[in-house]
Parts: structure tokens; sequence; C-alpha cells
């Protein structure tokens, strides 16, 4: 079982992170002309590049878009820490007040994908769950739950046990 919000799977190779320190997320930036702005779309979470299971026969590792015009990238750390973690997560909503007077609507391209990014940071259980998520959606393992009780904590490590055993 993963150790929930401190070992994510990489998107970039499918192995375990298993250090926080060593996890890297990166994402694009482009600029939208029906919005007027930039925003920011295709999250991941991956190795960084000097501990990647794939650095042996990739340049860039488990990254995707260190070439792509637009890319950005941090540690995964700087959004899970306690003193800018969450400040960092909701930057990419709204830059606030202060920063724009003139608030015309998130940075994000995708509003799904980044919450599920976000989910996969912020709900314990979470990042393992959603690997059994299609066949619990297939086996209706979620019929008497609402928008909020699939997301549950105690719902996700219900789904982890009764999945996880299927596949071993």
């Amino acid at each position: 079982m993963l150790e929930p919000l401190k070992e994510f799977i990489c998107d970039g190779c499918g192995e375990v992170i298993t250090d926080i320190k060593d996890g890297w997320v990166e994402w694009l930036d482009k600029f939208n002309e029906e919005k007027g702005k930039h925003v920011e779309y295709g999250f991941r979470i991956v190795h960084h590049t000097s501990v990647s299971p794939k650095k042996g026969y990739s340049q860039y590792g488990c990254s995707k878009y260190p070439n792509h015009i637009g890319c950005n990238d941090t540690y995964l750390a700087s959004f899970l820490n306690n003193n800018n973690g969450m400040a960092h997560i909701l930057s990419l909503l709204d830059v606030g007040p202060y920063r724009d007077k003139n608030f015309t609507g998130p940075r994000i391209e995708d509003i799904r994908e980044y919450v599920e990014f976000m989910r996969r940071l912020l709900i314990p259980h979470y990042e393992e769950a959603r690997m059994y998520w299609n066949d619990a959606l297939a086996d209706d393992f979620f019929r008497d739950d609402n928008e909020i009780g699939i997301y549950s904590v105690n719902n996700l490590k219900r789904l982890i046990a009764e999945y996880s055993n299927n596949r071993d």
C-alpha cells in the first residue's frame, strides 16, 4: 500500500515515487486566443530526472515536456509543504485580488484535469485508489455514494482493500 500523500505513481514510468524529494511536477502553459490569456494544462507527477528509472535510456527521464515551449515544472514538495503548498495550488486557479484586480477566471484550461491533479495531492489514499478506479466503476462499487462519498478516505481504503487483492 502506498503511504498516503507521501508516495505517488509516476506518470512517466508507472513506478512509485517513494520520496517526495524525488518527485517533480510538470505542466504546460499556452496563450489561449479565445480567453485572451495564458492557460495551464497537462499536469503530471513524475520522477525528477536525477532519480528517474528511465534516466539510463532517456535524457529527460520520466519527463514529457522538457523541450516544449511553455513548460513549467517544480519540485513535488512545493505543492505539498505546509509553508506554501496550498498557496501554490490555489494560485493556479486565482492569483488573488492583490496581483490581479480584474479577474477573468482561472488560469487552468481544464478544471476537471486540475481537480484530478489536486485530488492526487490532497486526498489521502486517492493516489492508490485511482489504480483500481475503472474496476470499481465496472463493478458498480460507488452505487450508494454521492459525489463527496466516493472520495472519502474510508471509501478509498475500502476500495484499495477490495481491489488490490484482485491484482496480486
